[in-house]
């Protein structure tokens, strides 16, 4: 295939992706206030998408890999499917608070499992000899995600929050017209993938466990301010609209760094950006934590360039780099579970208690000292390891 169209389709496909995946985790705050959950209830929800994503995530990777049919493509398909049709009827059909949260919480998790595949399908291609820019395509998701904020910020404010569901339904059905369009590429026989399970492959690098036990606990913070960033915006006077904003700041500040991990990582090694994202995670989630105004949240929100950006774009080549081949899906689901899994599934459920038990100076103050643990974590244990 041409070098150009593969990587535009590759992009096309993390931006589609992303401008989903914007409506499910950027706003579910928004949405799920607007039919009637609590903190606490939306606190339940987002954690407890993220406690099945800890399942979700190995056991769809084990029958995939099991399968003689099944692939990286074709469970893409399903959870994006799935996604469009869940949320247009925990939108528009009449149902309890508790199927809401139900549904929600399937939605949000086929969500986030999806994003290993996604991985996986780009890091085949790369180990099969495709030139083929991870970063770029990664960086222009987080550019449709900032795209996507504004977007939805401005439709929450001046129509509804129910009309995220049509907008939602139409990118899943391009997203699955993108995800055909990838070519399908196997670098290694599904006999040889079948040998290692997600605990093995635990056991087998405790290096990289170890440094995503540092990034849950960073994670847990990140999700906390995220989830509840709407609250911190409107206690400094803000407005849906403001939040979209402050939702393209945060997401088109990643777009350089995601386009230049490769580079980055030819320069210095990967463990090393990796305690750079830690230390910066830091200093963003304490900014917007102990913000006295929107002007320091935004400020607090640029970081995320040198956080999660760093550490998403290297992330996925340390797997791809330093595990061995069969244990490549394994790496990139323990990465899914340690963070969008167990962090951010702790730092919903803590957030959502003490936004209602508390307050919001509880939450982010927790927010920052989980960060911190985090960090310190990934930092102290590597400063004499460097990859």
């Amino acid at each position: 295939m041409n070098e150009k169209n593969l990587q535009l389709k590759y992009t096309v496909l993390w931006g589609l992706y992303w401008f989903a995946g914007c409506i499910i985790t950027g706003f579910p705050a928004i949405f799920l206030r607007y039919k009637g959950l609590s903190s606490t209830m939306i606190g339940i929800t987002t954690g407890g998408a993220c406690m099945l994503n800890i399942f979700l995530s190995p056991i769809l990777m084990s029958v995939m890999n099991k399968s003689r049919t099944l692939n990286e493509k074709k469970v893409l398909y399903l959870l994006t499917g799935f996604i469009g049709i869940a949320y247009l009827l925990m939108a528009f059909a009449p149902m309890p608070r508790i199927c809401i949260m139900a549904l929600y919480i399937l939605l949000f998790s086929a969500s986030v499992s999806s994003i290993p595949f996604i991985s996986d399908l780009g890091m085949n291609l790369i180990r099969s000899g495709e030139n083929l820019n991870y970063g770029s395509a990664r960086g222009i998701g987080s550019f449709a995600y900032a795209l996507t904020g504004i977007l939805m910020g401005r439709i929450s404010d001046s129509v509804s929050p129910l009309y995220f569901a049509p907008v939602l339904a139409a990118v899943s059905f391009l997203l699955i017209l993108c995800i055909r369009s990838i070519p399908e590429t196997e670098t290694e026989e599904k006999e040889e993938r079948r040998g290692t399970g997600f605990l093995q492959s635990a056991r087998k690098y405790p290096s990289f466990l170890l440094i995503l036990t540092g990034f849950a606990f960073i994670f847990a913070g990140f999700a906390m301010l995220g989830t509840y960033m709407i609250d911190i915006v409107k206690s400094h006077g803000g407005s849906d609209t403001m939040y979209g904003i402050i939702i393209f700041c945060m997401a088109a500040s990643e777009v350089p760094v995601m386009a230049l991990c490769a580079k980055l990582l030819k320069k210095t090694g990967s463990t090393v950006l990796l305690m750079a994202a830690a230390f910066f995670f830091v200093v963003r989630n304490g900014v917007i934590a102990f913000s006295l105004n929107n002007a320091m949240v935004i400020s607090g929100i640029v970081f995320q360039s040198f956080s999660y950006a760093l550490f998403t774009g290297v992330i996925a080549y340390y797997v791809a780099y330093y595990l061995d081949h069969e244990d490549q899906i394994a790496g990139q689901t323990m990465i899914a579970v340690m963070t969008t899994g167990i962090g951010q599934m702790a730092g919903n459920l803590i957030g959502g208690i003490l936004m209602d038990s508390f307050g919001l100076k509880a939450m982010c103050l927790c927010a920052f000292l989980l960060t911190l643990t985090g960090a310190l974590i990934v930092i102290l244990p590597n400063l004499r390891k460097r990859h």
